[in-house]
Order: structure tokens, then C-alpha cells, then sequence
């Protein structure tokens, strides 16, 4: 059966048309075509918190060398893709004369996977937008409890 983990990969943005960009690209790239992972992706709405991509499984082979787990993990990068490609403008001035950077394309990733051993615990994050990390640490974390049923 082989040595399995439990992934959550969460990708979120500002906008309902970044997502629709962000996910039309995602759907182009030749892995995920390949294996149809489009499908594995569910979109969530919370308003003017933003939206997030979601993807879990608890009982998976997640190996970084597979095609198919690279595939998935692609949305990530791609998110940081937008954000690297649409970088930052200057917007308009604001009451001290200075003008403020916008990010064009904010985004926050997450990836957390749980292996089988108790210690096998990786989890990576990476953003532009610290509002929105902090909303996908509020949606998915690491929890350890014990469940006792005598």
C-alpha cells in the first residue's frame, strides 16, 4: 500500500476575476490537463475576505517527484507568477504626499501535508498579502489531539 500522507493546498486572492485568470491559466498547463486535476480544486467565496482554492485529500501518495503531485502543487507557484509578472504600481497620493505601492495581483499560498510518522509534518507558505495568510491560517492548521473511546 505504501507510506501515505494527508495534503491541504489552499491558494487564495482578492477578486473573483483574478480567480477565474488564475485558474483559466492553471487549466492550460500540460500536467494538469494530463491527469485532470482541474476538478480536485474547490472555489470558495468569502466576500471581501477574498477568494480561496482548496484542495485535500487524507490518504494520498504525495511524492514531489510525480507528475501528478507537482501538477497540484502548480496553483501555488503560478499564484507567485501573477503577483512576480503584475508586480507592484504606484497608486495615488495619499494625505503626506506619498504614494502608496499597490500589489497588483496579492495572493497567499499554503501547503500542508502530515505523513504517517508522528514527526512527518511539512508545511510552506508563501504570500504578498498578509491579510491573506492570516485568513488561511484561520481556514487550515496542524492540530494533534488524542481520541480516547473506552
Amino acid at each position: 500500500m505504501g507510506y501515505r500522507s494527508e495534503v491541504i493546498l489552499l491558494v487564495a486572492v482578492q477578486k473573483p476575476e483574478q480567480a477565474d485568470e488564475l485558474m483559466a491559466v492553471y487549466a492550460l498547463d500540460p500536467s494538469v490537463q494530463k491527469h485532470d486535476l482541474v476538478k480536485y480544486w474547490t472555489r470558495h467565496d468569502y466576500g471581501a475576505d477574498g477568494i480561496v482554492f482548496a484542495y485535500h485529500n487524507d490518504h494520498t501518495k504525495w511524492y514531489p517527484e510525480y507528475e501528478d503531485v507537482q501538477g497540484m502543487e502548480r496553483l501555488l507557484s503560478l499564484a507567485k507568477d501573477f503577483y512576480d509578472e503584475r508586480g507592484s504600481d504606484v497608486g495615488m497620493l495619499d494625505e503626506d504626499g506619498q504614494q502608496p505601492i499597490i500589489n497588483m495581483f496579492p495572493y497567499a499560498a499554503q501547503m500542508i501535508r502530515i505523513g504517517e510518522e508522528t514527526q512527518d509534518i511539512q508545511i510552506d507558505v508563501h504570500s504578498s498579502d498578509t491579510d491573506l495568510e492570516e485568513m488561511l491560517w484561520r481556514r487550515a492548521s496542524v492540530r494533534r489531539s488524542i481520541d480516547l473511546d473506552l
